[in-house]
């Protein structure tokens, strides 16, 4: 609209202008319309998106808002997955999901799940984790135990159900022995018995021991890059073997669980089946029995086996 004012204007000022005096002012004006119409470029994931765009269509990062602090370390990738017809799927420091929906790295091959699997980058090493998906994960041609992370080096064939890639990975992230790797994951043997689980798609996402940040970017524990609506760094949760708390680290559309909203830099203790919303995502949360307590269910159990008198020399109750 301001380009059609701009027109009418230049032309009232000069009447019956000469040709080539035309030519130019349609050329300046052609110029002016170009620069109202140019492209935005995000600059968070560098995609190109057309003019008029809000939000980017690639992560959906607010285009009229301002760089995030992490825009060097989220948009440059030190690894890649390599493809049999050589397309390459960029990995980025810290954790990056796989899947065939919301996934920092999106495969559509009908044999991988929604959420597939994991690939971390950090402090040295890359790590490639199965997140419990239908068809499985092999590295080498070994099959991987759902939810225990493998070591990864340059080189590795990774195969995601049916779907085979090859793993480049720099030097400076060469994977550790695995020896190494489990004493700096003491708890990768075990699934974590706490975890969010997607109400809409029933995608879980084990909450290890520790905290973990929870936002749009990739660079998060748990991201979810295609919602508009959750902020870059939008929460953190801790779980320390027992006790599991909520922090809103101050997003912009707040976190609500069981209908209450979070105070900012907060932290709440969730409770078995609390439910926590934050942007369009809606997730249940599970907590399994703390250890001791199963073992006292063990026991119990075992207790009238013991009353059946077994034959002299028996040691173990219950066994004939």
């Amino acid at each position: 609209m301001n380009t059609d004012e701009e027109r009418t204007i230049i032309s009232s000022t000069v009447a019956q202008p000469p040709a080539g005096e035309a030519t130019i002012v349609f050329a300046q004006d052609m110029a002016d319309r170009t620069q109202m119409s140019v492209s935005q470029e995000c600059p968070v994931c560098h995609t190109t998106n057309p003019p008029g765009e809000v939000y980017c269509a690639e992560c959906g990062f607010l285009l009229s808002g301002p760089p995030p602090e992490s825009v060097e370390e989220a948009s440059a990738p030190v690894a890649c997955l390599v493809a049999s017809d050589g397309r390459e799927f960029a990995l980025n420091p810290g954790r990056n999901s796989i899947g065939r929906a919301n996934a920092d790295v999106l495969l559509t091959d009908p044999s991988i799940s929604r959420t597939h699997a994991a690939i971390t980058l950090e402090e040295g090493r890359c790590l490639v984790e199965d997140l419990g998906s239908t068809n499985g994960t092999r590295v080498n041609g070994e099959n991987l135990v759902p939810h225990q992370p493998q070591a990864l080096r340059d080189g590795d064939e990774i195969a995601f159900g049916g779907l085979s890639l090859r793993v480049a990975i720099p030097e400076g992230y060469a994977a550790a022995p695995a020896t190494a790797a489990e004493e700096a994951s003491p708890l990768a043997a075990e699934p974590s018995p706490a975890r969010f689980i997607d109400e809409e798609s029933g995608v879980e996402y084990p909450i290890p021991t520790g905290t973990l940040t929870i936002g749009r970017r990739s660079a998060n524990d748990i991201a979810f890059p295609t919602d508009p609506y959750v902020s870059g760094r939008h929460a953190q949760v801790s779980f320390d073997g027992e006790t599991l708390t909520l922090t809103d680290i101050g997003s912009t559309n707040g976190t609500v669980v069981n209908d209450d909203r979070l105070a900012p830099n907060t932290p709440v203790p969730l409770q078995d089946g609390d439910l926590v919303q934050m942007g369009q995502q809606r997730l249940r949360v599970r907590l399994a029995p703390i250890p001791e307590e199963e073992g006292e269910v063990v026991d119990e159990a075992a207790e009238p086996l013991a009353a059946d008198n077994p034959p002299p020399g028996d040691e173990t109750p219950g066994l004939w």
